[in-house]
This record gives C-alpha cells, sequence and structure tokens, in this order.
C-alpha cells in the first residue's frame, strides 16, 4: 500500500496550499461539527496518526510570525468536559518533566485554555524555550486540543498567541464546502486514513459534479485524488465515471488518460491500456506547471502487461518522441 500512498501524495501537497484562507476547519466526515482556526500564511508540515486509538495530528508553520500549529483529535472519554481535558493534558505535561512558567488558564462556555511557557524545552544548543498556548474542547468521544507554539518567544509574543487562541471557535451544525472536504479528505488521506479521506473526497465530488465551483487546479486535484483512491479501494467503474467527469472538463489533461490506463491495466485491458497511454503522451504539454508524467516502463500499474514483450514494444514506441526529447531516460531504472 505505501506505493500507492506516493501516487496520492504528490498531488496532495500541492492542493493543501491552494486554498490557505484566513480561517480553515478541522473536522471529521459526518459528525457535523468543526474547529475553526485562524490559518492564513500556513504551510502544513505534517498529518498523520500516532496510535493504534486513531490519534489523528496535524502540524503546520507559519514562516511570517514563526508560529508553529498543532490540532490533534483524540479518542476520549464521553463524559469529559473542556476543563477535564485540559487537567488531563497539563498533567501529562508535568509527568514528562516539562517546567511550566508564567502559566495562565481561563475558560469560556464550552472551551478551556492554558498559556505557559516551557523553560529549556527546545533542544538546541543551548536550550531554548518555547511559548504554549492551548486550546480544549471535547465532542462526544473525541477530545480537541489546538496549540500555537513559538520558540525561543520574545515578550511580544505572549499577546500575539492569546490574539491566536481567541479566534478558535468550536462550530455546532457544520455543513462543509466542497472545499472544505477536498482539504480534509487529503489530510486523511496522507495520514492513510482511508475510510475518512474516502468520505471527504467523494462528498466534494458528489456536490462539485452538482453545482460546479471549483477552479481547474482544484478540480483537477478532486479528480486525480479521488479517482486514484477508487482505483486502490477496486471500484474501477466509479473510478472511470470520475474520470470521465474530468475529462469532460478538461479534456486534454493527461494525467487522467494515465489514470484510466492504469485502471484498464488493472482489468488486463492490454488494448484499452495502450489506448490510453497514447492519449496521455499526445497531451502531455498540458501538464499542469511542474508535472511530469510517470514513466509506464516502471510504474507498478503496468507491472503484469509489462510481462508480455508485445506491451512493452507498443510503449516504448509510443514514448519514443518523449524518450528521444530526454523527457524519460533511455534505460529506465526502478526506483
Amino acid at each position: 500500500m505505501k506505493k500507492s500512498i506516493l501516487l496520492l501524495t504528490i498531488f496532495l501537497i500541492f492542493s493543501f496550499n491552494l486554498f490557505s484562507d484566513d480561517l480553515v476547519q478541522f473536522f471529521k466526515p459526518n459528525y457535523n461539527w468543526a474547529i475553526e482556526v485562524p490559518f492564513n500564511d500556513y504551510q502544513i508540515i505534517e498529518a498523520k496518526v500516532l496510535d493504534s486509538e486513531g490519534t489523528f495530528k496535524v502540524e503546520a508553520f507559519n514562516e511570517k510570525s514563526k508560529v508553529i500549529f498543532d490540532i490533534y483529535f483524540e479518542k476520549g472519554s464521553p463524559t469529559v468536559g473542556a476543563r477535564k481535558v485540559r487537567d488531563y493534558y497539563e498533567n501529562i505535561l508535568k509527568q514528562m518533566g516539562i517546567k511550566m512558567e508564567s502559566v495562565e488558564k481561563w475558560d469560556d462556555k464550552n472551551s478551556a485554555f492554558l498559556l505557559y511557557t516551557a523553560k529549556n524545552s527546545v533542544t538546541t544548543d543551548p536550550p531554548q524555550d518555547e511559548l504554549n498556548g492551548d486550546y480544549y474542547t471535547s465532542k462526544g468521544s473525541t477530545w480537541i486540543d489546538v496549540r500555537f507554539r513559538i520558540q525561543n518567544p520574545k515578550e511580544e509574543d505572549r499577546g500575539k498567541i492569546k490574539n491566536l487562541l481567541k479566534k478558535v471557535k468550536f462550530v455546532e451544525a457544520f455543513e462543509p464546502t466542497v472545499e472544505n472536504n477536498i482539504f480534509m479528505g487529503n489530510l486523511y488521506c496522507v495520514s492513510q486514513m482511508y475510510e475518512f479521506c474516502y468520505q471527504c473526497l467523494g462528498s466534494a465530488y458528489e456536490k462539485e459534479k452538482r453545482m460546479p465551483s471549483l477552479k481547474k487546479e482544484l478540480r483537477i486535484a478532486l479528480v486525480e485524488n479521488y479517482s486514484n483512491l477508487l482505483r486502490l479501494k477496486g471500484d474501477f467503474p466509479k473510478a472511470i465515471e470520475v474520470l470521465d467527469y474530468g475529462l469532460s472538463k478538461d479534456s486534454n489533461y493527461p494525467m487522467y488518460y494515465f489514470i484510466k490506463a492504469r485502471i484498464l491495466a488493472d482489468s488486463g485491458d492490454e488494448d484499452g491500456t495502450l489506448d490510453m497511454l497514447k492519449k496521455a503522451a499526445e497531451n502531455r504539454e498540458h501538464s499542469l506547471s511542474g508535472e511530469k508524467l510517470p514513466d509506464p516502463r516502471t510504474d507498478d500499474a503496468f507491472k503484469l502487461l509489462g510481462l508480455k514483450e508485445s506491451f512493452r514494444v507498443k510503449v516504448t514506441e509510443i514514448f519514443k518522441p518523449l524518450i528521444d526529447s530526454g523527457y524519460y531516460p533511455d534505460n529506465p531504472t526502478k526506483k
């Protein structure tokens, strides 16, 4: 499955930065709530699952303000309120030996806050302090922790972190937009939380198909990622449907044809695979900026068909102009 993850991730990271807005909503699909956070100028660093309980973490960084952002969704007791969630995590920090100074705590109706300086917690030489501001809440069996951090903080950074915490909002009765679902779907895909990824991208696709609103680059990100995911799930008819929708909007986008070729190769359709590869090669110049078609001679999807010499010869014939031009190497080696 790791090889398949890489096929998705190439385009996922690109799409993270297409709509970094002043406010972004983090959510679980079909849970009807979201955590809204200030997110202007942040870049996603990582998204991953931390443990067997499914604790989900996203980390981002703001180069301008030097603020590190983290959000955690963790499984917890459904009867525990925000204050007890804060107490739980504060106790963990103390057990870890974190020296907390200048501690401030405050609460509102459904949230609890913790602001402190972690002395010498950054492992540099010499060690540096880190200013931490945390927002805590819970919904059902999900505990939520939002953190803003600044390493080697200045005196004025305390007010900066407080202002960020004030903008964090729990949104009830949340209905995600297409963009919301693409954003979270991509994060869940990278985290290998494929069921959540599938739900988010599927919802985005169905809504976009009914009421088109996306710009070209984001529409391509949605169609390419969702069709790849459907292929990995083995739902070839739905994957073809999604790609046909994409082609109805962007008929010369080459990766749609390349993904179709992968699906047809999975099905053992040699003639159909070659036809799609030919169309991908013919439309190569319509790739998005910085994007390059994968080399079909080393792509795992064509491994079984590639055992046949006739298939290998025809693939080389199709892509000979790209090989001769240096687009692909003469003698490919599999990475």
